[in-house]
């Protein structure tokens, strides 16, 4: 966790995956880490999103649709990540500036 939080995300993924991946907070961070590393892994950000946004029943929701529309750019994925960005224009809350102005550059 301390990895994670030194934004040292390429040992945080490491630290990550050695341990059993039960609680919704697990994935997120593992995901988050997956996107962030220098050389992201998109596709294991992809998956632990998904994984956390299944256990998590609207924890996070915000961040992990923000997250998600990342990785799935990070795929060239485009009409996935406009629909993650839609969700986040949808609900309202967080990130609904950056939502709307990367929706726009992507037009």
């Amino acid at each position: 966790r301390s990895a994670y939080l030194e934004k040292n995300y390429a040992a945080a993924v490491l630290f990550f995956k050695k341990l059993p991946p039960t609680t919704a907070s697990h994935h997120f961070y593992l995901g988050v880490a997956a996107l962030k590393q220098e050389n992201p892994d998109f596709a294991l950000a992809e998956t632990q999103l998904l994984q956390a946004r299944s256990l998590g029943q609207g924890w996070q929701e915000d961040a992990i649709n923000w997250h998600l529309a990342l990785a799935y750019l990070g795929q060239k994925r485009n009409a996935e990540a406009q629909e993650e960005l839609g969700n986040i224009i949808s609900v309202d809350r967080d990130n609904v500036a950056k939502a709307k102005l990367l929706l726009e550059k992507m037009k």
